[in-house]
């Protein structure tokens, strides 16, 4: 793990070719996914995000670390729009150290905006610390 602080893993699954790591982070939730992500991991990074949701009535962060994604799925679009909809949710944020996953974003951005893209490390941790 790149940053020093104590984190709780909330889910850790593998399907098709991809997995996703949930982690807590006071009042962020967490993601690093890795390979090829697909409509099965997001379905379940929506259940846990909207329990997340749900346990944090003062507000929180959602932030997806896409530095070792291999590929998205274009169907994923249909389930991402959904993260704006959890509850108490004040930021989506994407870290997007490759520059092909920053243009992907751009192209989706009518459908799915984040509030913010991150693009270095040092940017990313200054949340997570």
């Amino acid at each position: 793990y790149r940053v020093s602080l104590i984190v709780k893993l909330i889910l850790d699954i593998s399907k098709q070719g991809g997995r996703l790591e949930i982690y807590s982070i006071r009042n962020i939730l967490y993601l690093r996914p890795s390979g090829i992500i697909n409509p099965i991991l997001i379905k379940e990074d929506l259940k846990a995000a909207m329990i997340f949701g749900l346990m944090n009535p003062n507000g929180w962060d959602y932030i997806i670390d896409t530095e070792n994604v291999l590929f998205p799925n274009p169907m994923n679009l249909f389930y991402l729009k959904e993260i704006k909809k959890l509850p108490n949710l004040n930021q989506y944020i994407i870290y997007a150290p490759k520059p092909v996953v920053r243009i992907l974003q751009k192209m989706t951005s009518l459908i799915m905006k984040p509030d913010k893209i991150l693009t270095y490390q040092e940017e990313l941790d200054k949340y997570l610390v």
